[in-house]
């Protein structure tokens, strides 16, 4: 199964290590142990929910996304690190709590096509698993910014919404 242009979510990598992450646009999300003494890692198995290699012992904490390709996943997950992205993590991270990111990347050049899957991914993210330390309402944020893509698309290729009412001009 292919998703965002990758086949799979990363290997579970420590916050510290986030120079690993591409400097490209993404999904990401930072775990927390789910139970005590066993390690975080890499499974090669697949949740029906959200693809190929979910990492094993992993407890989500927090899910985002980069859209842009310049910084990219590296630099939100930095900005974690740093403690700048999420009190939740800045917390965990002044009571050095372990935490550990995984990430599904897309190719930049993709643009339109790469952003609309990006949002889709990151909605079933939201939709069917709790995510603690997301405090803004992201679902809806990615729901008004998927709608803004599909009426763009709509526009683009000449065609009306299926709401379009012809006295709003």
């Amino acid at each position: 199964m292919i998703i965002l242009g990758q086949t799979a979510w990363s290997n579970p990598e420590f916050i510290c290590n986030y120079r690993i992450a591409p400097r490209k646009p993404g999904i990401y999300v930072i775990f927390g142990r789910m139970h005590g003494r066993i390690p975080v890692g890499d499974t090669g198995d697949t949740d029906g929910r959200v693809g190929p290699n979910w990492p094993q012992n992993a407890r989500p904490l927090y899910v985002g996304m980069s859209e842009s390709s310049p910084s990219g996943i590296r630099a939100r997950i930095y900005s974690h690190y740093r403690g700048r992205g999420n009190r939740g993590i800045k917390r965990r991270r002044e009571k050095r709590i372990p935490l550990w990111f995984s990430y599904m990347a897309i190719d930049p050049n993709e643009s339109y096509e790469s952003a609309i899957r990006l949002k889709k991914m990151e909605s079933l993210l939201l939709a069917t698993m709790k995510f603690p330390l997301n405090i803004r309402p992201e679902s809806n944020r990615a729901a008004i910014k998927l709608n803004k893509l599909v009426l763009l698309d709509l526009e683009r290729e000449g065609k009306k919404p299926h709401y379009y009412d012809p006295r709003d001009g």
